[in-house]
């Protein structure tokens, strides 16, 4: 980004007239060196001319998706408590919340998944039950089971484990 400002700049310098005398800013050689270093940079690095031609246009959810991670990080200690760790261990660097309930078909294979990336990750896991948990969930906007809870993401139902460490690894 300061880069970008920093070649619009000399473009405009090279191009602006010094509005206090009146006149041109560089002399005809001045500006050929500064067009030259330009031009050298810009050869060498292009990427802050596509930046800048190229910006990704705002998300019309990005109120929503801050509004969530607020609410993820709000609960972060009572959804990452290494103390209630009940799959990996309480050291582990990687945290996950898995929400379940008793009647759910999917969750004791979402358990049986999780537990065996903790064997190859570095990861800790905190099962809350949905239904005895259901004030937390409603706070964070977990609302079926099996629902994993990172840090900065809520996927709902279960998924294959190889989906869930390719979240782990971001």
């Amino acid at each position: 980004m300061i880069r970008t400002a920093l070649i619009l700049t000399w473009a405009a310098l090279l191009a602006g007239p010094s509005f206090a005398e009146g006149g041109a800013l560089f002399d005809d050689r001045e500006r050929a060196a500064l067009g030259r270093e330009l031009r050298d940079a810009l050869i060498a690095d292009p990427e802050p001319v596509w930046q800048a031609f190229h910006a990704p246009p705002p998300s019309p959810y990005q109120d929503d998706i801050d509004r969530d991670l607020a609410r993820l990080s709000a609960a972060a200690g009572e959804l990452f408590d290494p103390a209630a760790t009940q799959i990996g261990s309480p050291e582990a660097e990687k945290v996950l919340a898995l929400f379940v309930r008793a009647d759910c078909a999917n969750c004791e294979r979402a358990r049986e998944d999780l537990a065996a990336l903790a064997e190859r990750l570095d990861l800790r896991v905190t099962v809350f039950d949905l239904d005895q948990n259901a004030e937390l969930a409603e706070r964070i906007g977990v609302d079926m089971a099996p629902s994993y809870v990172l840090p900065r993401m809520i996927v709902r139902d279960h998924v294959p484990a190889a989906v869930i460490e390719k979240y782990l690894s971001r």
